[in-house]
């Protein structure tokens, strides 16, 4: 039976970073206006470089959001090293899956997706907005939700 790739030990390589790609997209789906929102967060190490570009808008307010946040460029070593030190820590690599509850088209309901990948491994994460309250999806919600922190780093 072929092993299952391991973390390495360390996220730095002699030119760089290991490549790596964290990818939140959440939203609302098809509520009234004023309860939606749209995030959207993408991490990722290409070579040398770390960046992040992270967008949350909510606040829905004569047809415009009114709470927003926009960040695009360089990402702190130092954020990103702690972020994969607490998802390796939650054992990330190895959830995944579909937790949506319902089978079959999934009209009329939010699709939220967490995509990580480190290296050769990646695991997708798919849910609904309700998924992961779920008590048997107890660790997603933990790894989405340390991703969610990076809204507001410090």
């Amino acid at each position: 039976m072929p092993s299952t790739p391991q973390p390495p030990d360390s996220l730095r390589l002699d030119d760089g970073w290991i490549p790596s790609l964290v990818e939140l997209q959440e939203s609302s789906g098809p509520v009234s206006p004023v309860y939606q929102f749209h995030t959207s967060i993408r991490v990722e190490a290409a070579g040398a470089e770390l960046r992040e570009k992270i967008e949350d808008l909510r606040g829905w307010e004569d047809g415009d959001f009114r709470q927003i946040i926009r960040r695009e460029g360089p990402l702190s070593p130092a954020l990103y090293e702690a972020l994969w030190a607490d998802l390796l820590a939650m054992g990330a690599l190895d959830l995944g899956g579909d937790l949506r509850s319902a089978a079959g088209p999934r009209i009329g309901a939010s699709s939220n997706r967490l995509l990580l990948r480190l290296a050769t491994r990646e695991v997708e994460i798919c849910y609904g907005s309700k998924d992961l309250s779920r008590s048997r999806n107890e660790a997603q919600a933990r790894v989405v939700e340390r991703v969610r922190r990076l809204l507001s780093p410090g």
